[in-house]
């Protein structure tokens, strides 16, 4: 990997180890604005790892990117946002089960590792992370597919026993009790092949309830959603097709916990860098207490596809929504400051281009307009727009 990475402005970082490059708020995260004031050179194992299976059974070790749930651009609980992390996995592939239909199963245990820009403190720069996925898809309604992922977060010079073996046998005794960063979410998928259309959703929560009667007085406690659907249309000729696509996400924390403390969906009070590894957030790629909107037209033909696609985000509103409350955090704002709200706005095309049989070309374009970059406060809207202009290629060949 090589980054140019020059200079663009940036707010003023919260930690004082992270030479001013640290995130901007307070809440828990190791989420840093840039990546120090140098070019970017690197060298990983990327998605590689090393696995044996065994008719339904696998077990595998490696660095090779999780990516939990249906989601296309994003995804709640995992993705390939973040940098890789080493980890070994257990479990089962997607296999029928007698009458029941199809079930998957997978385990994991990984070492999460801090940025350069968060603190100083070498006793903290690793965390565990451990992890469960299972998915069902019903012998009476094929279409469907239901799944569960679970995430903990402990701190790894912590470590014990019970911080691996939790994942898979919860201790119901210590509910509301908080030993690690926990995270769940549950997704379905309903997929019809002969008509092409696909319909998906998650929901997730980072903090579990402590009763059944907190459950039903407010039900969206830390509650973060996805949502995608997409169809495809055959052309008059069959080989041509045109899928339309669109998703919408939001990790917006929930109004209760507006009242008791600052809190955002990445961030808990265990871990101090938050759900991310190397700086970078695990989950959805817009950030923590934002919210995702995107919507693509892909015409695919037999040597490749194009695509055009409008994309609108907001990363950090939970900044902002704490900023004005003023709770938990002694601050008491202005009446301005209501609209200090960031937002992304991208409209592009990408495309992809089979020259020869395992040689692939790709490329595409985009323009970013970063509205209000860095939460200026004048009065009704802000006028500051950040343009930036990406144009990329790739080339794939396959050995």
């Amino acid at each position: 990997v090589f980054s140019q990475n020059r200079d663009f402005d940036i707010m003023d970082s919260v930690y004082p180890d992270s030479e001013g490059y640290g995130y901007f708020w307070g809440v828990g995260l190791d989420d840093y604005q840039r990546p120090g004031d140098s070019f970017i050179s690197d060298w990983s194992w990327g998605d590689s790892e090393i696995r044996y299976s065994w008719r339904a059974f696998t077990v595998g070790f490696g660095t090779q990117s999780v990516w939990l749930g249906p989601g296309v651009n994003n995804s709640l609980i995992l993705s390939n946002n973040a940098a890789p992390f080493p980890k070994i996995d257990i479990g089962t592939h997607k296999a029928a089960f007698r009458n029941w239909g199809e079930f998957e199963f997978r385990v994991f245990w990984g070492k999460l590792s801090e940025s350069d820009w968060f603190d100083d403190n070498s006793e903290n720069d690793n965390s565990l992370i451990s992890g469960a996925s299972a998915s069902w898809s019903p012998s009476f309604f094929p279409e469907l597919t239901l799944g569960l992922n679970r995430t903990m977060l402990s701190k790894w010079n912590d470590s014990t026993w019970s911080t691996y073996s939790e994942i898979i046998v919860p201790d119901l005794e210590s509910t509301g009790v908080d030993r690690s960063d926990q995270r769940f979410s549950l997704t379905g998928e309903m997929l019809y092949t002969e008509v092409g259309f696909r319909v998906w959703s998650e929901v997730a929560y980072n903090d579990f309830y402590r009763s059944w009667d907190s459950f039903i007085r407010y039900p969206f406690h830390t509650f973060a959603f996805n949502l995608g659907t997409e169809k495809v249309w055959s052309l008059r000729n069959p080989d041509y097709s045109l899928m339309i696509q669109g998703e919408m996400s939001s990790t917006e924390s929930s109004r209760d916990t507006a009242v008791y403390w600052p809190q955002t969906f990445y961030a808990h009070h265990i871990v101090t860098q938050g759900y991310t590894n190397e700086g970078q957030i695990m989950g959805a790629s817009y950030g923590s207490g934002g919210t995702y909107q995107n919507i693509k037209a892909t015409f695919i033909h037999p040597r490749g596809y194009v695509s055009a696609f409008l994309e609108r985000l907001n990363g950090n509103n939970d900044y902002i929504y704490f900023l004005n409350s003023g709770s938990g955090i002694g601050v008491q704002s202005s009446e301005k400051d209501r609209y200090r709200l960031k937002a992304q706005f991208t409209v592009g095309a990408e495309s992809a281009w089979i020259l020869e049989e395992g040689i692939i070309l790709s490329g595409g374009m985009a323009l970013n307009m970063v509205h209000n970059p860095l939460y200026n406060d004048d009065d009704k809207q802000s006028s500051d727009i950040l343009n930036s202009f990406y144009l990329f290629m790739g080339l794939k060949i396959k050995l």
